[in-house]
């Protein structure tokens, strides 16, 4: 029996990523599930968020100073004292989900496209003109998602076809392990009122 986070691992091998990125990934998807969860925000748009601003590279260090996985800006997360918490895999998965649950569920009142513009450029993604960056940034993830996504359903559908043909067979060994019972029973049972 699979775990939800095994078949996550499994289903980000649709991202092109080294093994060891991959075997990384695979390692902190019990955070990205925990968090995800905590946060209320769908634990494949953090995972894809994640693979897109960093790839899985918790040393990722943007452009503008944004650091680790999901690219926070530490400015707008702690204290400079405390920035260098970010570079912790579970802290900047943690603030990950935060800012994604904040700005897909509070900001966006749960459209994600909105959300995910306002997780990568701010506050500028309602209204008519959003920024068209972000917003392609936005397009990209939740393409990303859709994509881990149908790679989870196949592995799943999979295992369970994998699970039901195995269950098949243990039931077809059993009711022959039971007609040889039954068998046995029946010459000891004429063999006792003889």
């Amino acid at each position: 029996m699979f775990t939800t986070a095994q078949i996550l691992c499994l289903a980000l091998s649709v991202f092109d990523m080294s093994p060891k990125k991959l075997q990384f990934a695979c390692k902190h998807i019990p955070t990205v599930l925990n968090y995800s969860n905590k946060y209320e925000v769908d634990p494949l748009i953090v995972m894809s968020v994640i693979y897109n601003e960093s790839k899985w590279d918790p040393k990722a260090i943007g452009a503008k100073g944004e650091i680790g996985l999901g690219q926070i800006m530490p400015q707008y997360v702690f204290s400079k004292r405390d920035r260098k918490k970010l570079k912790n895999p579970k802290v900047n998965i943690k603030v990950a989900s935060m800012m994604l649950s904040f700005w897909i569920n509070n900001y966006a009142k749960g459209k994600e496209l909105v959300g995910l513009c306002g997780y990568n450029g701010g506050a500028r993604c309602h209204g008519r003109k959003p920024l068209r960056q972000s917003m392609r940034y936005a397009r990209k993830v939740l393409g990303f998602r859709k994509n881990l996504k149908r790679s989870f359903q196949h592995i799943e559908k999979t295992l369970e076809r994998e699970k039901i043909q195995t269950l098949a067979g243990e039931l077809e060994s059993c009711q022959i392990d039971k007609r040889e019972v039954e068998r046995e029973l029946k010459v000891c049972y004429d063999n006792k009122r003889e």
